[in-house]
């Protein structure tokens, strides 16, 4: 439904199915070139390439026969988003705040647009994008709404922790609430974090 809804957006994107069998898998493969990766729909699944059809065959169908019931389905992609060629931008609150990666093929300044643009479309105060270089072209790979932020360079003056620390308490203004107590101690990437009232 995410891919569906981002491909809808305008937003660049790869070319994406939904795959409910290796036969189903094969076919997404062979019409992306065969030059795939697989999406498994479990939560903190790692991405699988496949870079052609021998590992393909062998990747689904290890699936279909010795995977989970939640291994039928996945979501297959064109292209390979490796480490060399993909960005993981961390944005808060509309604003492109941090970035993690490699990626030379990737314009730093359009990068960081499409993340800020996919976090407004989708509405979300805080979210990890990946954007990929994927046969020379930019595009939004995927999301994470719970980011990764530990290893992320900050672009601007303020590190991620800072900027959700901002937004809460922004939050906390415009919905008219008070800190009830006078120190408010929050764990935000592994920081501890001191907000006064």
């Amino acid at each position: 439904a995410l891919a569906r809804l981002l491909a809808e957006s305008g937003l660049p994107r790869p070319q994406t199915a939904l795959v409910l069998s290796e036969d189903s898998g094969l076919q997404a493969v062979e019409a992306f070139g065969n030059c795939a990766t697989l999406l498994p729909l479990a939560p903190g699944s790692p991405e699988l390439p496949l870079q052609d059809r021998e590992i393909a065959e062998a990747v689904l169908e290890h699936r279909e026969i010795l995977g989970h019931a939640t291994d039928a389905v996945s979501v297959i992609q064109a292209g390979i988003a490796k480490i060399g060629n993909r960005l993981v931008i961390t944005v808060v609150d509309g604003v492109a705040v941090a970035a993690s990666g490699l990626c030379p093929d990737c314009d730093r300044t359009e990068s960081l647009r499409l993340a800020a643009e996919t976090a407004q479309f989708l509405g979300a105060r805080l979210l990890g994008v990946t954007i990929a270089s994927i046969n020379g072209r930019l595009v939004v790979w995927d999301v994470d709404p719970v980011p990764e932020f530990r290893d992320a360079s900050p672009i601007g003056d303020q590190t991620v922790e800072e900027a959700i620390v901002a937004l809460v308490q922004r939050v906390d203004q415009l919905a008219g609430m008070t800190v009830p107590t006078a120190l408010h101690l929050a764990q935000i990437g592994g920081a501890d974090v001191v907000l006064s009232a």
